[in-house]
């Protein structure tokens, strides 16, 4: 065991902080948008005479709430401490927390040999989830460089074992193309793996997979739109946003912009919180296929639908859009004060914003680059946030220390470039 006693420096992490991001991308604005709505000063109350007397699932719960700032203000020491308690009475669950984090060095001093010796402990006594939990270290490049035939040999067992969210992440490897060019037949395969095994999110990710084509034989467009409404019709939020671009771009179907949004508005009335905030980013950020626009920009009425909204997001989530709606209007001489914004987040809805930065104000995510490199010694200019020589041959070189080579190949505000800086936050 290598779990801290009282006396000894205690550790916490998030060990699938990673998957959360990766399903974020996958399926759109709102993956952890809806949350159980509990008053913020009545869960500390109810949690804590359990968390004291020894209860490992209620001492994660609170730690969950002090690391990513729902409900209560972020206090990672804290929860740091209630990881690591829970680890020591026996739950393998918070002692993945405690190796991910000693992994990473989130809000603790890194000790990545540390880290990953207590999840490969786990792991080599079969247990899929800490497999999970060494591929996603050895795939982002967050906290070592990528490595990935241990990525791919991590989720191959844990996907031996069943787990199904192992055989979507090997999917996003091969459609992303992570490590090499990308091979959709191969993503489509585990796709296909992790629906039959009963996971929804497979199904979801097969059916866009397939809505595009170019996959050949693994299938064709008509059964990705049969997949996405078999996914809608099992209650995933997300599958109708899905169903949406399809119509948007002309995935699979003939292209529609007034049909799209009008599935947007049926889901919208419907309850979809998902839907709602696809039309949020649409109206905040503008949509546009090649030279055609689809949706024009308007901050009115993107503003006017999240006001609609504020009742049934939790505090982080509206603030995490109320972030976005702010960057999409910020003017370039306001870009560092919209930035000193970015610390107040928890660390998976700080990479949330840098990719979703991408789409929403170029300029903020120049700017973050620029500053967050400089911190990293690899940029040595002034934070101007626009993407200049200098820029460009410092994010290159940041990308090139993480990852493997094709996915720096792309460009340096590519969306492979932009995920790997995000991993920086």
């Amino acid at each position: 065991m290598i779990w801290m006693s009282d006396n000894s420096p205690k550790w916490i992490a998030v060990a699938v902080a990673w998957a959360m991001s990766s399903l974020a991308i996958l399926l759109g604005p709102s993956a952890n948008a809806a949350e159980e709505s509990i008053p913020a000063t009545e869960i500390p109350v109810q949690a804590l005479p359990a968390a004291q007397g020894g209860k490992a699932e209620a001492m994660m719960r609170l730690a969950d709430m002090y690391l990513n700032g729902r409900t209560v203000p972020r206090d990672p020491g804290r929860a740091f401490t209630l990881y690591n308690q829970a680890a020591l009475s026996g739950s393998h669950t918070a002692a993945l927390q405690v190796g991910d984090m000693l992994a990473r060095g989130q809000g603790v001093p890194k000790d990545l040999e540390r880290g990953l010796k207590v999840i490969q402990d786990i792991a080599e006594a079969g247990d899929a989830r800490a497999l999970l939990a060494l591929g996603d270290l050895y795939s982002e490049g967050s906290a070592s460089p990528m490595r990935p035939e241990a990525a791919i040999s991590s989720y191959l067992a844990a996907a031996k074992l069943g787990n199904t969210v192992a055989m979507i992440r090997l999917g996003d490897i091969y459609r992303a193309g992570r490590f090499s060019r990308p091979e959709r037949k191969q993503a489509a395969v585990y796709y296909r793996m992790a629906s039959e095994a009963g996971n929804p999110f497979g199904t979801l990710a097969l059916g866009r997979l397939l809505v595009e084509g170019r996959v050949g034989k693994a299938g064709t467009p008509t059964e990705g739109m049969t997949l996405l409404a078999a996914a809608e019709k099992a209650g995933m939020d997300s599958a109708a946003g899905a169903i949406a671009e399809s119509y948007f771009y002309g995935y699979g179907v003939r292209q529609n912009t007034a049909h799209a949004v009008g599935i947007l508005d049926q889901a919208m009335a419907r309850g979809n919180i998902d839907a709602a905030l696809r039309m949020v980013a649409a109206y905040r950020d503008g949509k546009a296929n090649g030279r055609s626009r689809l949706v024009k920009r308007s901050s009115v009425k993107a503003r006017k639908l999240l006001d609609g909204l504020s009742a049934r997001l939790s505090e982080a989530e509206m603030a995490y859009q109320q972030f976005l709606m702010d960057a999409s209007i910020t003017r370039t001489q306001k870009l560092g004060d919209l930035y000193a914004r970015l610390g107040a987040f928890s660390e998976p809805d700080r990479q949330r914003l840098v990719r979703d930065l991408r789409r929403t104000n170029p300029n903020l995510l120049v700017f973050a680059a620029q500053v967050r490199l400089k911190e990293l010694d690899v940029y040595q200019g002034k934070p101007t946030g626009q993407l200049n020589g200098r820029t460009s041959r410092a994010l290159r070189q940041h990308c090139r220390k993480t990852a493997v080579p094709y996915f720096c190949s792309l460009g340096p505000m590519s969306g492979n470039s932009t995920e790997i800086l995000s991993y920086a936050f």
